[in-house]
């Protein structure tokens, strides 16, 4: 693999690889300094005020945006584009919104200024707000509706990628904030997850969402709670069922007010230490007074730093001076299996029956540990030509076969490619020669 090079971007060049182969924040904040890769998972929860705004950057710097902050109070002007200015990035692969409430899209056009999105995925459907006309005017023809279920992988040809899935939503009812898309973050043995302002009550005009939508999650290390810690949300069951370790709380002045005493006995009766960008509410109305037994506050950024691997150390980290803080957190679970090893008798992850091949490719691929499987041919390039699979298969050794065509249907030419076969557990490459 040839070493990242700076780009003015803000993210690497695409990198040749073969398959054996991120009051108001300045520069001056440290926590909003230039975000660059650095072989980690980075999750920087901005400091937008009363709203969400949150940046991806993977181990080899591809980078992705989670909502981005409201314009209420000229927020947009004097917290999120100083803080994505000071992070450094002019361009970002992905941007998703988690719904179309104000203090989630309204700062999209500016951002897009500064850092253009290739790609800007919501759940689709419409809204009828002047923020959300400006919203999808500014994304243009770049909108894209996810699907649920959906995976986007980062740093795809890695040994460890990072993927990205959403696992529900629902365009049914008219509550906007039940409506959120929820989105798994997984990276090797880390994950964490973020659902915008999910309702957890059938209380007001919500819907619960978090209870049927738990168990799609499934347990997390960190959690990005839901709507600002609104008593309607993060109830029993959904911390039951994704079990955090810790939270962060994307809030700001606010009157409704959130974060609310309710939300966050909830989290501390399940064990969750929280990590707020602010102080919330507003002075003299009933918010929740933090713990600082339990409770952190930035005053800007929240920024989690994450390696790949069971028993590695995740980090929460933000604040200034006296009130810094960086916490360790260790993933769970064993270090996951990368190319295993015929040699001390494990069985292989993937083998080609037959190679070289002139029509079709079949594959034994072995399922251990997470059924959650994906089956992928690649170019010498690291162009991927054909996703084979991706989905949930039986525990063993499974046949998958590739029909010899790429994305569109066309039959791919004579000349060596790449399978990749790849679960939460595992990963390995083969070498395909096709003859035609």
């Amino acid at each position: 693999m040839k070493p990242l090079r700076p780009c003015r971007h803000g993210a690497p060049l695409l990198l040749a690889l073969s398959l054996a182969l991120l009051g108001s924040v300045g520069p001056a904040d440290p926590a909003a300094a230039a975000l660059t890769p650095n072989g980690k998972l980075q999750i920087v929860h901005m400091f937008v005020g009363q709203g969400d705004g949150a940046v991806i950057m993977s181990p080899l710097g591809q980078v992705v945006f989670v909502d981005d902050g409201t314009n209420a109070s000229s927020n947009c002007n004097n917290k999120t584009v100083p803080a994505v200015n000071a992070l450094g990035l002019t361009h970002a692969d992905y941007h998703f919104a988690s719904h179309y409430h104000s203090d989630h899209i309204d700062c999209f056009s500016k951002v897009d200024a500064i850092v253009h999105f290739d790609q800007v995925w919501d759940r689709g459907g419409s809204y009828s707000t002047a923020n959300y006309t400006a919203y999808v005017t500014a994304a243009g023809a770049r909108r894209r509706t996810m699907a649920i279920g959906q995976v986007f992988t980062l740093d795809s040809l890695s040994a460890h990628p990072v993927r990205i899935t959403c696992v529900n939503y629902t365009n049914s009812g008219s509550d906007e904030n039940s409506k959120s898309v929820v989105l798994r973050i997984n990276y090797g043995n880390f994950s964490t997850v973020m659902g915008g302002d999910l309702q957890g009550s059938s209380g007001g005009s919500g819907v619960d969402n978090e209870t049927p939508y738990a168990p799609g999650v499934d347990t997390v290390m960190f959690y990005k709670v839901h709507h600002h810690g609104s008593k309607w949300s993060t109830n029993n069951t959904w911390l039951d069922l994704i079990a955090p370790k810790a939270a962060v709380i994307s809030v700001g002045a606010n009157t409704y007010p959130h974060p609310t005493q309710s939300a966050l006995t909830r989290l501390h009766n399940h064990g969750v230490k929280t990590y707020w960008t602010d102080r919330g509410g507003t002075s003299g109305l009933d918010f929740a007074t933090p713990d600082p037994l339990w409770d952190k506050i930035a005053y800007g950024h929240v920024t989690i730093t994450a390696g790949w691997a069971g028993g590695d150390t995740a980090w929460i980290s933000g604040g200034t001076g006296g009130g810094a803080f960086r916490d360790p957190y260790i993933i769970p679970g064993a270090a996951p299996v990368v190319a295993v090893d015929d040699a001390v008798g494990r069985p292989r992850a993937l083998r080609v029956l037959g190679n070289p091949v002139s029509a079709s490719a079949r594959f034994a691929v072995g399922v251990v540990g997470s059924p959650v499987s994906e089956l992928a041919i690649y170019s010498v390039d690291g162009r991927q030509v054909r996703r084979v699979f991706h989905g949930v298969l039986p525990q063993g050794e499974q046949l998958l076969t590739w029909d010899g065509r790429d994305q569109s249907g066309a039959r791919v030419e004579s000349g060596v490619y790449f399978a990749r076969f790849v679960s939460r557990d595992r990963a390995e490459n083969v070498k395909l020669l096709v003859l035609r």
